[in-house]
């Protein structure tokens, strides 16, 4: 919603909106992009077991299995009760919390940062904040942006920004509890730093300690935990 009200792009928007000039994109008119980020395949038909999804350029994962997919193809996708098709583009980063019934039980000192790198793009994200009450807190000031960015895997290493701009709000966190899952990793990396420092990988659960990173060997997905005072962090893997 910050981003359409910053520069007017749409929170929904069909494929030629981001692919003008692909034709096939200009003829799809069941999926489209929430943000830029994500792609949405909507099942519009009771009783498919599959459906035909175009997946434009650049590459693609699926958001429940983490398989890849290239793109400029079109895939035979399978549905069930659970599986409603989502794809997010590799360069991407999906902040995410945990379940809730209601905005006001949002916690924003807990953040669960997916990240999907790319070895072609720069993952770049700006992830606004304010107490979810203060009408026009976007031009007063009482907001902040948390920035993002995630820069093309080089020979399997991984260099991630962030740093924080932007005022006060009643009830923002002074620290931030910070959970950076890292998705489609091959393998565990040999190498895992925090600013310099270097970080401990368990692969079982890591300790209630930070920083930390557990690796999900079934899942294939990186865990690295600390607690952010929203000075500058850079995170080094390889």
């Amino acid at each position: 919603a910050w981003r359409n009200t910053q520069s007017a792009l749409p929170l929904a928007a069909p494929l030629s909106f981001y692919h003008p000039d692909n034709e096939k994109c200009a003829s799809i008119e069941n999926e489209y992009y929430w943000g830029k980020e994500m792609l949405i395949a909507p099942v519009l038909e009771k009783g498919l077991t599959s459906r035909s999804i175009y997946l434009p350029q650049g590459q693609w994962v699926d958001f429940n299995s983490d398989q890849i997919y290239a793109g400029n193809q079109t895939i035979s996708y399978p549905l069930n009760i659970e599986n409603i098709p989502v794809f997010i583009k590799s360069g991407s980063f999906i902040p995410m919390s945990e379940a809730i019934l209601s905005t006001r039980d949002y916690k924003p000192g807990i953040i669960n940062l997916h990240y999907y790198p790319s070895k072609s793009d720069t993952a770049d994200f700006i992830m606004y904040e304010d107490d979810g009450i203060t009408n026009k807190s976007w031009i007063n000031g009482a907001n902040e942006q948390l920035h993002f960015v995630g820069l093309p895997l080089q020979d399997g290493s991984a260099t991630i920004m962030l740093h924080r701009n932007g005022g006060a709000y009643k009830g923002m966190p002074s620290v931030r509890t910070m959970s950076l899952i890292v998705h489609t990793l091959k393998a565990i990396p040999e190498k895992i730093e925090i600013n310099g420092q270097n970080v401990t990988v368990y692969a079982g659960d890591a300790p209630d300690v930070f920083p930390a990173a557990h690796w999900d060997a079934g899942k294939q997905l990186l865990y690295i935990s600390w607690l952010w005072d929203h000075a500058p962090v850079r995170i080094f893997f390889h």
